[in-house]
């Protein structure tokens, strides 16, 4: 994906402010992408799915589906909160 230089620093910013976050995504769940640990951070910091497409240059829908995935691959069950689960890392 391309992002443009403004989302880039954004992306940079948010990342050095919560680069713990970030360390204890990658040692938790070391086969999380940069895409998906991303999208974490963004999901941490409360931004919408409409939010979070605008963002990394994707349609809503594409939004809802890398969610999904990152659901997965946190070996979250039905029922439980991706948003709550991430804020209590």
């Amino acid at each position: 994906m391309n992002f443009s230089n403004e989302t880039e620093e954004l992306y940079a910013k948010i990342e050095l402010i919560h680069k713990d976050f970030r360390q204890k995504l990658t040692v938790s769940f070391p086969a999380l992408t940069e895409q998906e640990k991303r999208l974490a951070v963004l999901l941490r910091l409360n931004f919408s799915s409409k939010e979070i497409a605008s963002l990394m240059g994707i349609s809503p829908k594409s939004a809802e589906i890398a969610r999904y995935r990152l659901r997965k691959k946190l070996n979250l069950k039905q029922g439980e909160s991706l948003t709550q689960f991430i804020h209590n890392l």
